[in-house]
């Protein structure tokens, strides 16, 4: 979560990848991938686009918005704490 709130900016959603997230951490890109799940059914991170891979026109990380910061002008929507209500 650190590591994604370093990146954040109001104005567009944070990129941040698998293999990024991986060389941070010191792990393996497959238990990044895990974490980023995790924070993803926490409500922590909401996936904003996609990532794409193409040798031609360039790759592009994923995009996350931060469910704990605003983002575009907008309140925080605080998604963690929807999904653990009861």
């Amino acid at each position: 979560m650190l590591l994604l709130q370093e990146h954040w900016r109001n104005d567009k959603p944070v990129a941040f990848g698998v293999r990024e997230a991986a060389d941070k951490l010191g792990c393996m890109p497959n238990k990044a991938g895990k974490l980023f799940n995790e924070l993803q059914e926490a409500g922590f991170i909401k996936l904003h686009s996609e990532s794409r891979f193409n040798t031609r026109t360039g790759s592009k990380a994923r995009e996350w918005r931060l469910t704990w910061m605003p983002f575009q002008g907008q309140k925080p929507t605080h998604d963690w704490e929807k999904s653990h209500s009861t």
